[in-house]
């Protein structure tokens, strides 16, 4: 339903507003959102009760429902949670005057959810001012349920949000020469493969409509008033529909013939684009190195790979370095920036081409040989208006401009070189507005309101120019770049770089030349989109596949981790065997050492026997400077481990098939046992696969569960109640009350039944010393963890020396951040379900299902006395002064 449209005159006034076409992205006929306001006659708040009917007959997993909110200028709106019935909610800001309330629900069983009386949240002004709700895009004015087609509801990710433009924001009003095309640009949308561009007019016809790789497209149109949307997609997912998520985006264009100029200044910059400019070798493509041209110049393409289309602070650095006569090269501007000069790392380069504000500040400095401070000035502590331009101008300073909107992370960084007085209003010249090196005018007062920062340039003394390691500039205007050793890598590479001999072909005397190595390394890699997989079949160019670029860590260029790239390794994988000689150079045993039978591999987190289950957004860091490791010894089910969305890369061990949801990170598999199992990825996304004997799997683990005597003593730490525990003891249950306090102590604690209510505390008598706490039959632990020395809670120390043995077979919950490690050899054990998100240690039990956005961190047990075993011996209780 178009809610609201404009014609041209009345757009000018009304620039901000916004088309919705709200859509209900699911089967209407499967799920249904019924709503009522408790307050349908109060100005100053939306008591919304909200409920989702489940028609499916089964579980539906990872549900949003997006409830849109028109937000008045001068409001700050908040929403209060009166009865989430253990769903989240979040208010966001999707554009200037419209917000977005998302309710989250992680697992929606068949039915009504929560209950008949639905979820309640308050949605008002932060001071209670009065406001029309009626203009609300998803509200209806219900004091019973009703059905609410005006929300959105996501689930399971099947579609992608909107792309959000970089420089045409809704609102725009440019001026162009009759003929020219519209750059439209967008910024790229996580786990995007394809994107579709519609402009309609404002009566919602369809004028133009294009798929493609890219994320830009000029457009010849004709002056006129128009919306535009950007859709994405996936081999997993369809496109939304024109409009979902609650948006167009407006624009406006004028033929400079059809204005009058009364007055008009420009510096007349000559913009470059983000293409790679100099032969400078990126291992960050990966497998797709070759394709992307990896070892010489981009220009004179018509697209950006991907990992080329976040330089636009580089662009306009060199920019302003080619407008003070300088010659310094794009690439030498993004490396600099991103090794700081000092570090050598081979892969930064092109990897994440993305600055922030310092990082510009240095490049900044850097290019312009200055000292200048180049502070930011923030455009809502001091706006930038024309008339500042106009005299910054005059004065010949350039302005560097940074565009920041609502409902992204990234802007778009430009200059403004010009202006522009007519009758109908006054405009400004951008330069480079889609990274193409292409140049916009826009309505002073529509391209102001999106700026977030911007800084005064004053011409420097001197600036710098391109190293003579990398190239030097002929008498005929062209660069001829610097090879002392004629091997394909430029001596500015191979010094800052990969710090191999500018004059030896072969640095390492390994008998394989540098760039065949660098190069060897580098095809391994796998890259974020696996083109032998969905794609097989539908006659798709390679070439036009900008999405494929790159990968986001090395994994071969240091197999064997001794801190040598390969160019620098003459036995890159440390088996003996020089490289020039080893027909498998790459391939590396990391598992040499053999483990001890009743101790966790302290490289491994999450280790099951049966399957491991790890939902969207789940991160892991590991101590060990590696990639965290994930085993899974199970072959009863259909998968030994199901791996969900946007998980951080691990390395997986396993004796089943896998399945990866949609992830642009890969993975390196480890598959021990038959040849044919395999990787399951809808997405069709890359996998480093490889395959062992089962007799091969690393681990030799003989875990059991202890069997022993609790004793007769039941202990209960009451409100207010504060406990310290002796060494040995014996409990048949001890329960922690909410608002109790209960300390662990140094050695071990052997109980029946444990319950540890929310509100309750558990500290520890010495975090310092190893505290192994051993239930028998059932857990409820709920209590959040506490420092008894000063009320300071170190999570580190703790989790090495903290250990749960839990001999039950019943499935535990564990509700709070938790440091420490847990062995449950019968049970299945849940991570994360709730808020509390960081889990510190190392986990084995017989399942594990870590949920949504968990923060894992491995973290092994490290003993400080005698050796423990799993396998439980007697212990003599012992006098503890006084303790319990």
């Amino acid at each position: 339903m178009v809610v609201n449209c404009f014609g041209k005159q009345a757009m000018r006034f009304f620039l901000s507003k916004i088309i919705f076409l709200l859509v209900l992205i699911c089967d209407v006929s499967a799920i249904t959102v019924e709503t009522l306001d408790e307050q349908v006659n109060s100005s100053k708040q939306t008591a919304l009760r909200l409920r989702i009917n489940n028609e499916t007959g089964k579980n539906l997993y990872d549900i949003n429902v997006r409830f849109f909110v028109q937000k008045g200028r001068n409001e700050l709106l908040v929403v209060e949670g009166y009865d989430l019935g253990g769903a989240r909610a979040r208010l966001d800001s999707l554009r200037e005057n419209i917000w977005v309330l998302t309710i989250s629900v992680d697992t929606l069983p068949p039915g009504i959810y929560p209950y008949e009386s639905g979820i309640c949240l308050g949605i008002h002004d932060v001071n209670w001012q009065e406001r029309d709700k009626s203009l609300d895009p998803s509200y209806i004015a219900s004091s019973i349920f009703v059905n609410n087609s005006k929300v959105e509801v996501n689930v399971d990710g099947n579609h992608l949000p909107d792309a959000v433009p970089v420089t045409l924001v809704s609102g725009t009003n440019m001026l162009i020469d009759e003929g020219d095309p519209i750059p439209f640009a967008w910024h790229r949308v996580p786990n995007a493969e394809k994107y579709r561009l519609r402009v309609f007019t404002t009566d919602t016809q369809l004028v133009y409509q294009k798929e493609t790789y890219e994320n830009r497209e000029s457009v010849a149109l004709g002056a006129g008033d128009y919306l535009w949307q950007v859709e994405a997609k996936n081999s997993g997912t369809g496109y939304s529909g024109a409009g979902a998520g609650g948006l167009l985006n407006y624009l406006t264009i004028d033929y400079f013939g059809s204005v009058v100029v009364r007055d008009s200044m420009s510096h007349n910059i000559r913009s470059v684009s983000g293409h790679k400019d100099t032969p400078m070798l990126v291992v960050g493509w990966g497998e797709y190195a070759d394709l992307r041209e990896w070892d010489r110049p981009h220009l004179g393409r018509t697209f950006l790979d991907e990992i080329e289309d976040y330089s636009c602070w580089a662009i306009a650095i060199k920019n302003l370095n080619q407008l003070y006569e300088g010659n310094l090269s794009l690439d030498e501007i993004i490396w600099r920036v991103k090794s700081n000069g000092d570090s050598v790392n081979a892969f930064r380069f092109l990897l994440n081409a993305e600055a922030s504000y310092e990082e510009s500040k240095i490049g900044l400095k850097y290019a312009l040989d200055s000292l200048a401070p180049y502070e930011n000035i923030s455009y809502k502590e001091e706006p930038l208006t024309f008339d500042k331009v106009k005299d910054f101008l005059a004065q010949n300073q350039e302005i560097l401009i940074k565009m920041t909107w609502p409902n992204t992370t990234s802007g778009h960084i430009m200059l403004i070189d010009s202006y522009y007085i007519t009758d109908d209003g006054n405009f400004v010249r951008c330069v480079n507005v889609d990274n193409l090196g292409n140049n916009g005018v826009f309505l002073a007062d529509s391209l102001f309101k999106a700026i977030g920062w911007y800084i005064i340039i004053d011409k420097p003394e001197s600036v710098r120019n391109m190293s003579p390691l990398l190239g030097v500039e002929n008498n005929e205007g062209t660069i001829e770049w610097t090879d002392s050793d004629n091997d394909g890598i430029t001596d500015f590479d191979e010094i800052y770089r990969f710090r191999t001999n500018p004059n030896l072909d072969d640095s390492d005397s390994d008998r394989v030349k540098d760039k065949d190595e660098i190069h060897s390394y580098t095809i391994l890699e796998k890259g974020s989109l696996d083109l032998r997989g969905s794609y097989v079949g539908m006659n798709i160019d390679l070439t036009q596949m900008r999405f494929i670029a790159g990968v986001q860590r090395e994994y071969m260029a240091d197999v064997d981790g001794d801190g040598k790239r390969a160019e620098l390794d003459p036995d890159s994988d440390n088996d003996g065997i020089l490289d020039g000689d080893d027909p498998e150079p790459y391939k590396v045993n990391v598992f040499k050492d053999s483990m001890d039978i009743n101790e966790l591999p302290k490289d491994v987190v999450l280790y099951v026997r049966k399957q491991l289950n790890v939902n969207d957004g789940t991160a892991c860091e590991s101590n060990l400077n590696r990639y965290c490791m994930y085993a899974s010894e199970g072959t009863d089910s259909e998968y030994g481990m199901i791996m969900g969305a946007r998980v951080a890369p691990v390395n997986l061990y396993a004796r089943n098939k896998i399945l990866i949801r949609s992830n642009d990170n890969t993975f390196a598999v480890n598959y021990y046992g038959s040849s044919d199992l395999t990787t399951v990825r809808p997405d069709g996304k890359a996998t480093i696969e490889r395959h062992f004997d089962d007799d091969e799997w690393p681990w030799k683990l003989d875990i059991k569960a202890p069997s022993f005597d609790e004793g007769d003593s039941v202990l209960v730490v009451q409100r207010g109640d504060t406990c310290f525990l002796r060494d040995n003891l014996h409990l048949k249950k001890l329960k922690v009350e909410s608002g109790g306090v209960v300390y662990l102590p140094t050695g071990k604690v052997y109980v029946g039944d444990l319950q540890l209510d929310s509100g309750g505390k558990v500290g520890f008598e010495n975090q310092a010393r190893n505290t192994i706490l051993y239930v028998k039959r059932r857990i409820i632990w709920r209590s959040k963890f506490i420092y008894k020395a000063n009320g300071q809670f170190s999570y580190e120390p703790v989790a090495a020396k903290f250990k749960l043995i839990y001999s039950g077979v019943d499935r535990v919950f564990f509700d709070v951040n938790w440091f420490g490690s847990i062995i449950a050899p019968n049970a299945e054990i849940v991570l994360g379900q709730t808020h509390e998100k960081k889990f510190f240690g190392q986990f084995f039990a017989d399942k594990i299902t870590v949920h949504q956005y968990t923060q894992l961190k491995n973290i092994p047990f490290e003993f400080d006395r005698e050796r423990v075993e799993y396998v439980f011996s007697e212990n003599k209780q012992k006098n503890n002064g006084g303790k319990i």
